[in-house]
């Protein structure tokens, strides 16, 4: 999936946990950076060009170790040691990057170190891609209405 569409989509998710109750700002920032985390394996990400993940770039190809439930286990433990009232967010943003990969059709390793990847059916950037950032956008906007007008 393209950026664009792991952003809107846990955005999405961001906004329906807050009007659920889920959390306030620190809920939806948090499900934000997971939802970006996990291609800072790639140079070309929005999070990958910062210098510091310049280490997983050399050591780690694309859609490796970064795309896996472990590495989601070890940074939910860091991050619960960092900023543990943001832990579920950044959970649910992390797992939505894994879960939108795994639609597609290079898949990713979700069981690494064991390298079988899963996929699914859809191209990046194609049809189901950008029809999933449509609904995504619209959902966020449909949400978002509903929490404005609800505090009025």
């Amino acid at each position: 999936m393209l950026l664009r569409t792991h952003f809107v989509f846990a955005a999405f998710l961001g906004l329906l946990g807050f009007y659920f109750g889920f959390g306030g700002g620190i809920f939806i920032i948090c499900i934000l950076f997971g939802s970006l985390l996990p291609d800072i394996d790639t140079k070309t990400s929005s999070l990958g060009r910062w210098i510091v993940f310049r280490p997983f770039q050399v050591a780690f190809a694309h859609r490796g170790i970064t795309h896996s439930l472990l590495f989601l286990g070890i940074l939910s433990l860091a991050f619960w040691y960092i900023l543990p009232q943001g832990l579920l967010g950044f959970v649910i943003g992390y797992g939505s990057h894994l879960f939108l990969d795994l639609l597609t059709i290079k898949g990713i390793p979700l069981f690494w170190p064991v390298t079988q990847k899963f996929g699914g059916f859809c191209r990046t950037g194609r049809t189901f891609d950008k029809v999933l950032f449509v609904v995504s956008s619209l959902g966020c906007l449909i949400v978002g209405v509903v929490i404005v007008v609800g505090y009025f």
